[in-house]
């Protein structure tokens, strides 16, 4: 009785709950990320036209946080249940992405979109991250409680991992089959695993980079990866680079004045970075960089805390820690010269309403997880 009179529900003292180190960077973030796309919309760049395409992604936005704000509610059964129907939907959504007859490869290099009647186009393989980071984690959970058998948990794993990153792979999308591979291995090393198998798993690594060399990756792939080993190999991947360090040394301090542009291409997604640099200068980089450090070092907090109480729940933050980090050091990275150019958006800032939507879920999981931590630890008391 005591416990319950301390433990209100989450509706009456839901704003007291709520994670604000979470949610404030990445609210942040996001009027950072209207401000920039509002100019290069205006520059010409994204698909539609301006202030369509701008309304748009503002529409995608406001889905967003109020899906977070809804999921972020959730109890921890319907949590594990939201993963199960996730992971599930993606699949199905994976499957018809090869069958629909709608294809973007020509512009895109990859068959991974959905078209939608009024929605427009969905990108599967962005919900895909989500689901597989939450049924892994749920079985990861399980044997370390000891509920299964070591054996039998990987043996789960593998199969919910291996059907949606075939399908990706199958697009092909590398830029994302590689982030899921990175998330799924991030979830298995927090996990703990003996030293062997860890060196075991990074022999079988090295061994499969010359296959996927000669077998799965497209030549402006590869041109990508040996454009940034050696510079000036393909002239096309180079004139991305080149482009980008342009307008990322062109902001200054404060930024270039509005109207003037340099060409990058993709500069409403994958090059959003050079954008952010070209138009809020060292000033504004910088405090894009502090947002993102404060936000993944919150969840990385939330996630260790929450061991004690949900082993689950710990290890789903992680994966999406996993996840987010990767996007901001790849995409902001390969926009200043330091990594390969990939296909791999900045979250929260750049165009493009799944990954809006996606990324948006994927918050309000981990405020969920951050709400759930803190009823738990009062509960304690």
């Amino acid at each position: 009785m005591h416990k319950r009179q301390q433990l209100k529900s989450k509706t009456e003292s839901y704003f007291k709950l709520l994670d604000y180190w979470l949610l404030i960077p990445v609210l942040l973030m996001t009027i950072i990320g209207i401000y920039v796309l509002s100019l290069v919309f205006q520059a010409g760049y994204g698909a539609g036209e301006y202030p369509g395409n701008l309304i748009k992604q503002i529409g995608a936005i406001m889905i967003g946080i109020l899906l977070a704000l809804l999921i972020s509610l959730a109890d921890l059964p319907v949590v594990g249940l939201i993963g199960y129907i996730t992971y599930f939907v993606s699949v199905v959504l994976l499957v018809i992405v090869h069958i629909d007859g709608f294809s973007m490869y020509d512009f895109t290099g990859a068959d991974s979109w959905i078209r939608f009647p009024i929605f427009g186009t969905f990108q599967p393989s962005e919900l895909a991250k989500v689901g597989i980071a939450m049924l892994v984690a749920i079985y990861l959970a399980k044997i370390k409680k000891e509920e299964i058998s070591l054996l039998r948990g990987f043996l789960y794993i593998t199969c919910i991992s291996v059907v949606p990153m075939f399908l990706i792979a199958m697009e092909p999308d590398f830029g994302t089959f590689f982030v899921i591979l990175l998330m799924i291995l991030i979830m298995i090393f927090v996990f703990g695993l003996k030293w062997r198998y860890i060196i075991a798993g990074a022999t079988t690594g090295i061994i499969a980079i010359p296959l996927a060399w000669n077998y799965y990756l497209d030549e402006y792939q590869k041109n990508r990866i040996m454009t940034f080993l050696f510079p000036g190999h393909d002239p096309n991947s180079n004139y991305h680079i080149e482009q980008s360090l342009k307008a990322v040394a062109s902001g200054g301090i404060t930024g270039r004045e509005a109207g003037i542009d340099i060409p990058v291409p993709v500069k409403e997604s994958d090059f959003i970075f050079s954008a952010v640099s070209e138009y809020t200068g060292f000033i504004g980089t910088t405090l894009l960089i502090i947002l993102i450090v404060i936000f993944l070092l919150r969840a990385i907090y939330v996630a260790i805390k929450m061991v004690e109480y949900d082993l689950a729940s710990s290890y789903m933050m992680m994966g999406l820690v996993a996840v987010q980090g990767f996007h901001f050091v790849e995409n902001i990275g390969m926009n200043v010269g330091v990594l390969p150019i990939t296909g791999i958006p900045l979250p929260f800032i750049s165009s493009g309403g799944s990954s809006m939507v996606v990324n948006y879920f994927m918050l309000g999981l981990m405020l969920n997880v951050s709400i759930n931590y803190q009823l738990m630890k009062q509960s304690d008391l």
